[in-house]
């Protein structure tokens, strides 16, 4: 599973994450990149490849963040059984809502494993990706239907606090890479906006 599938929300402390609300696969993570345009506007390579030298940094420091709450929780059970428990919470209200949360999981999972065939059929892969990604719009949805119920935001926001207290006992470098997400997601948000305005103003070009 991978915490960082429901990339497009804001860090909020690494709230979706650390209380670990939704750990989806990332099986299509790599089609959400870059994509050729039919003609460049000036400027787009350099901009592209600013792009991706901030998304693998930012990968980077969640691949630190993670390293750290993965130490942390191994050291807390305690801290393991309210996650679980607030998991548990969210599936029952995301259920209450008409939704299925564990076999759309269940789904994804083996459409990622699907997608890691080498020798799978283009417009097969596209198929499953369609289907990967429409999926996952529908648990994002049920999800984000879940966090306005004030019983879950009440246990996010406590589980969120401890595991992050924790996490700071564990290691005093947790507010900086927090902070260092947060700045490094901003910078990839700008420039996904100038490359929309320069499109704009330029014709078809590359997208992010």
């Amino acid at each position: 599973m991978n915490r960082f599938s429901l990339l497009n929300n804001k860090l909020r402390i690494a709230a979706t994450a650390l209380a670990g609300i939704l750990l989806l696969p990332a099986a299509a993570a790599q089609q959400a990149g870059p994509k050729p345009g039919m003609s460049p506007s000036p400027g787009a390579n350099t901009m592209q490849q600013e792009f991706m030298q901030q998304r693998a940094k930012l990968q980077q420091l969640q691949q630190q963040l993670g390293k750290i709450q993965k130490q942390t929780m191994d050291k807390h059970p305690d801290l393991q059984q309210r996650q679980e428990d607030f998991r548990d919470l969210m599936f029952s209200k995301m259920e209450e809502k008409g939704h299925s949360p564990k076999q759309e999981i269940g789904h994804l999972k083996t459409l990622q494993t699907k997608l890691q065939d080498k020798d799978i059929k283009a417009d097969k892969r596209k198929d499953l990706i369609q289907d990967y990604r429409k999926t996952n719009m529908s648990l994002q949805q049920a999800q984000q239907e879940a966090l306005q119920d004030k019983e879950v935001k009440q246990a996010r926001q406590s589980l969120s606090n401890d595991v992050l207290s924790a996490m700071r006992d564990e290691d005093p470098h947790t507010d900086k890479l927090l902070q260092q997400v947060k700045e490094t997601r901003q910078s990839l948000i700008q420039m996904q906006q100038r490359a929309a305005a320069q499109s704009r103003g330029n014709g078809p070009g590359k997208s992010y």
